[in-house]
């Protein structure tokens, strides 16, 4: 699926698109949300897939979680989720 003439579908990108004036960015964060809906094949679009996913962790799982549930996420979900995901990268304390 092609960014160019797409609309953001999530409440969470819609969220974050309002606010952001980049072009480019805007372009790779509507190609995240379609890939999401619908992946497209071969490597290169896998690769600026997960390139934008490292960038926005965040906005990666609220797409995938809103898109799971079929509604927009709730603000105790999104932040149970940013806690998760905080909890997922965060390092453990190395021992002496």
């Amino acid at each position: 699926m092609m960014a160019g003439a797409y609309s953001p579908r999530t409440e969470a990108l819609q969220r974050v698109l309002s606010g952001m004036g980049d072009q480019r960015s805007v372009a790779d964060l509507l190609f995240l949300e379609s890939w999401e809906i619908e992946p497209a094949p071969g490597p290169a679009a896998a690769l600026r897939v997960l390139q934008i996913r490292r960038a926005n962790p965040e906005l990666a799982a609220e797409i995938r979680a809103e898109l799971a549930k079929r509604e927009p996420l709730t603000i105790d979900e999104r932040e149970a989720l940013r806690m998760q995901l905080r909890a997922a990268t965060a390092r453990p304390a190395r021992h002496r």
